[in-house]
This record gives structure tokens, C-alpha cells and sequence, in this order.
């Protein structure tokens, strides 16, 4: 096969909206510090709780952003070994160097401990040097089977245009995917771990419980007018089951263990009542997203500005967290994790983004002084 483009085309609200996904993280890594402090009132960690379950989306964007993307590539022909090797330089290079750092920095995180070279090499291979490493895990292997998803893609292109075709389609994906989050819920894990078996307590980092979200994303952009006309139609009537999805989902956090032990882990992905609730929050946040484009405000070009760090970003937002969090008096917010959970996003948010601009742009000089060298070593020796 010939070469890839590595040219995708750029639909601007999917890179809002991949945006949301990575500010929607770093929230959910400041409350989940601050509640677990333990030392604030009940109410505010029942709103902490509540915002929670709101920013609780950002895994299925990004595996629909993904499918988005891959989606575009079936356009065009893969090379797969290419394909394989800038994944690798992009996303696990990175991981590996990330994971490092909080092995070394932050052992405490990491589930399996650092005392020894096997725990070493499965905190890597199963994502758990640092909270939010799993989804690297997990979507890597959306580009390890991107052959399968290509093929997938370019089968469903014919058969798009039956209206009747993506209403079934729809309802068995969907049906299927219930049945797996059901199992998981009734089975493995629903607040509490219900299997002590390795494989089955980390099915949250397989590509099969996201595999939905990522065909989404790629029916999405195979259909991309009719994708956005549905998106505006379904908002008033998707508004009112979001309100309930979000009360029951809320109440299912607050009274799992009681209301005065809030555990976020009961907010899992893996749960029918959440796939519900997590599907709408989607629909709704790919609308907000259009209107930031559409607006072209301020906000759009902030946005588009994180867009362009985000996985660096995400994976450095913790170390950043961390370091903040320690230097941060924690005790003048007593009574008020809320706002201590604020300012770390805040504060957490510029940090992780400054740094990931700042060493791409100590990069690309590099590589730009790389060439220019090159260049210039080339017309010494035409002179000669």
C-alpha cells in the first residue's frame, strides 16, 4: 500500500471538543484531591461529587475523536508499519517517559508499587504509574487494530446512505454495548470490585468497552452533515433526558456508600445507567462545541490554542497537580475543598499547557535549526 496522508481533514468543533475532553480531566484529577482530603463539609463534597459525574465525559470524547479521525484516514491508503511507527512516537514514546516520572517522583499513585522490575513493567503495560495513564493503554490499541477499523469504516461508507441501515445499526451497537457495561457492572466492578481476577479488574483499559464510542466518532465524520443536523434536532428533547441521566446517576454516586463517604469509582464508564448518561452529555458538548466555532470568540481561540497541546498536556497535568498541590496551603481551604479544587484546575490547566507549548517550540527550533544546518552544509560544498 501506498504511503498515508498525514494530512486529516480539520473539523473545527471536533477539536473543540476533543479540548472539553482534556479540561474536563484535569477537573476530575482536582476533585478528586480534594475530596480525598477528607477533612471538608458534607455539602461540598456532595457538590464536588455532583461536578464530578458533569466532567465525567472526557474518555468516550476522546476515543470518539479518535474514531473521528481514523474515519477520515479511510479515505486515503495506510501504510500500516508507518502508521504503527508515528503512533509509537507520538503517543507511547511519551507515555513511557511520562510513566517514568511518576514512578520515580510519585511511587504512591502507582498500584503495583515500584520494588520491583516485574512491577515496573506492568504499572506500564497496564497504565497505573499515574491515575489517568490507563487511557493510553486503551487507545493504543485502537491503532494497533486500525486495519480492522479501517476495513470497518469503508464497508459502512457504502451502506450510509439508508436511513433505515443506521437506524439498525444504531440499535444493535447500542444493544451490545448495554449488554457488555450491564455485565461489567453485575459482574466485575459497581463501586466495588466484584472478581479478584487481573484481566477482568482492568477490562476499563480494553478497547471493546470503548469500541462503541469509537465507531460513533466514525460514523460521525463518514456523515458529518447529517451527524451535525441530528445533533441540533435532538437538543431540546436530549436536554431533558441529560437532566434526569444526570439525576440518577448522581443519586447512584451519593448513596452507593452514603452520603458521607463519597466514592468517585462508583461513577464508573462501565455501567448502563452511565453509558446513558454519558452518551447525552456527549450530543449536548458536540452542540456547545459548533456555537464556540460558529461564535469565533475569544473562548474559540483559546480553546483551539489548548487543542493543539492537549496530549502532551494530558499526560503531564498530574506531575504539574501534584507539584501545585504541595505548595499550595492546603489547611487555609478547610471547609472549602470546592475552591481548592478550583484554583488546582486552574492553575494545573496553564502549567501542563505552558509547558507542553514551550517544549514543542524547543523542538520544532531544533528541528528547524536541524535543517537550516543541513542547508547550509549543502551550499558549502556546491561552492566547492
Amino acid at each position: 500500500m501506498l504511503q498515508m496522508d498525514q494530512e486529516k481533514e480539520k473539523v473545527h468543533e471536533v477539536h473543540m471538543f476533543k479540548t472539553l475532553a482534556f479540561l474536563a480531566v484535569v477537573m476530575q484529577s482536582s476533585l478528586s484531591f480534594s475530596l480525598g482530603l477528607k477533612s471538608g463539609a458534607l455539602e461540598q463534597s456532595v457538590l464536588m461529587g455532583l461536578l464530578y459525574n458533569l466532567v465525567k465525559f472526557s474518555a468516550p470524547v476522546f476515543i470518539f475523536v479518535v474514531g473521528f479521525h481514523a474515519a477520515q484516514l479511510s479515505r486515503k491508503t495506510v501504510q500500516y508499519h508507518l502508521y504503527l511507527a508515528d503512533k509509537w512516537k507520538e503517543i507511547i514514546v511519551p507515555y513511557i517517559l511520562w510513566s517514568a516520572v511518576y514512578l520515580l517522583f510519585f511511587p504512591a499513585v502507582n498500584m503495583f508499587g515500584i520494588e520491583s522490575v516485574s512491577a515496573i513493567l506492568k504499572s506500564m503495560v497496564f497504565g497505573t504509574a499515574a491515575p489517568h495513564l490507563w487511557y493510553v493503554v486503551m487507545v493504543f490499541q485502537f491503532h494497533l487494530l486500525i486495519p480492522l477499523f479501517l476495513l470497518i469504516f469503508h464497508w459502512l461508507k457504502g451502506h450510509l446512505h439508508s436511513a433505515k441501515f443506521l437506524a439498525v445499526m444504531a440499535f444493535l451497537v447500542t444493544g451490545i454495548h448495554l449488554g457488555l457495561v450491564w455485565a461489567s457492572s453485575k459482574y466485575v466492578f459497581n463501586g466495588v470490585f466484584l472478581t479478584e481476577h487481573l484481566f477482568l479488574r482492568f477490562t476499563d483499559r480494553s478497547f471493546i468497552a470503548y469500541t462503541f464510542y469509537f465507531i460513533l466518532g466514525g460514523t460521525a465524520a463518514l456523515t458529518i452533515d447529517r451527524w451535525r443536523k441530528f445533533v441540533r434536532k435532538s437538543l431540546i428533547l436530549n436536554m431533558y433526558i441529560f437532566l434526569g441521566m444526570f439525576l440518577v446517576v448522581g443519586y447512584e454516586l451519593l448513596s452507593f456508600h452514603g452520603i458521607g463517604s463519597i466514592d468517585l469509582q462508583v461513577s464508573t464508564y462501565l455501567k448502563p445507567t452511565m453509558f446513558i448518561y454519558i452518551i447525552s452529555e456527549m450530543l449536548l458538548l458536540y452542540g456547545i462545541s459548533m456555537v464556540i466555532v460558529q461564535a469565533r470568540s475569544f473562548l474559540f481561540h483559546l480553546l483551539n490554542f489548548i487543542g493543539n497541546h492537549t496530549f502532551p498536556s494530558y499526560l503531564g497535568h498530574f506531575f504539574f497537580l501534584q507539584i501545585i498541590a504541595s505548595v499550595i496551603p492546603v489547611r487555609i481551604f478547610a471547609g472549602n475543598h470546592l475552591l481548592l479544587a478550583i484554583l488546582l484546575f486552574c492553575l494545573t490547566t496553564c502549567a501542563s499547557v505552558v509547558f507542553s507549548f514551550l517544549v514543542s517550540e524547543i523542538l520544532n527550533r531544533k528541528s528547524l535549526l536541524s535543517l537550516f544546518g543541513k542547508r547550509k552544509g549543502k551550499g558549502v560544498m556546491v561552492g566547492k
